[in-house]
């Protein structure tokens, strides 16, 4: 079943989601109107989109207040995805990290296996390296992605992923919800390989002294969570769930959009970390 897009057009106009926008923007810079005028031409150009309910566009919005990330087409930072809704580019993870000042430049790349060189290695330093030369044509399959972020205080940090680790991240999307999977096998495939790689090595960069580098963290959680393998995440418990459940029915809130909303397929599996978020989200200001 499509959607009329007048009915998208109708919810997002809606003074209160333009309120709460607004509210929660985390770059001023984003602008609403423009926001809107993304999304619209997004969803009219997606079939598959268009599928989607009003109400998971409206989220979107909010996922887009809450980043700070652009919808534009042309930047590549922020994603509509069928049936996720919101998905961050592997460009909105270093845009993400830029603004923290912690990092001076992420280099994030694909191995494929018929790259004549690729090595990893150690320095007298004692810091890990690459080198790697990619073929002019027929490259074939992927077998690596690497990230390499240099910091603003010195000092890099190398990343790699093998393709076992990559294709463990993907059954992992696939596992918590049919839609992550798909993003894995659909064209934005290179993509997501670069972002495990992105976030994973973001796990083990200095921590700054404002936080601003854990919070970016907690916001790409939010939107997007992911789990690596030997990563353990802690669910909410029965008390914390049936708080939900009362709060949802109580405000006229739909429990499945809640969840949607945090990345999981139910309440019973939302992370601990993003309750009292949860909370707020269906509680009106």
């Amino acid at each position: 079943m499509s959607f009329p897009l007048v009915q998208y057009r109708d919810t997002l106009n809606e003074r209160s989601l333009i309120a709460r926008f607004n509210a929660g923007r985390a770059d001023r810079g984003i602008k609403y109107a423009a926001q809107r005028s993304y999304a619209l031409q997004i969803i009219q150009g997606s079939e598959r989109l268009r599928k989607c309910s009003p109400e998971s566009i409206h989220n979107c919005m909010l996922d887009v207040a809450f980043t700070g990330l652009t919808l534009s087409p042309s930047q590549q930072l922020l994603y509509l995805i069928p049936y996720k809704t919101t998905a961050i580019g592997y460009r909105g993870l270093e845009q993400l990290a830029y603004r923290t000042g912690v990092v001076k430049l992420i280099q994030a790349a694909l191995v494929h296996e018929g790259d004549p060189t690729f090595r990893v290695g150690v320095n007298e330093d004692g810091a890990r390296f690459v080198v790697h030369e990619e073929a002019r044509k027929d490259r074939g399959k992927v077998s690596h992605a690497y990230c390499v972020a240099t910091f603003t205080t010195g000092g890099r940090h190398v990343e790699v992923m093998d393709l076992e680790q990559l294709e463990a991240v993907e059954a992992a999307a696939s596992k918590k919800n049919k839609a992550g999977g798909a993003v894995w096998r659909g064209p934005f495939r290179g993509e997501m390989q670069k972002k495990a790689v992105i976030r994973r090595a973001w796990k083990h960069w200095p921590a700054d002294t404002e936080g601003k580098l854990e919070h970016a963290q907690t916001v790409i959680d939010r939107v997007e969570p992911v789990v690596f393998e030997g990563e353990a995440v802690r669910i909410i418990g029965d008390r914390q769930v049936n708080t939900l459940v009362d709060l949802c029915s109580k405000h006229d809130v739909d429990t499945d959009t809640v969840a949607r909303a945090f990345g999981v397929v139910s309440l019973e599996l939302l992370p601990e970390k993003c309750y009292a978020e949860a909370v707020r989200m269906i509680t009106p200001v």
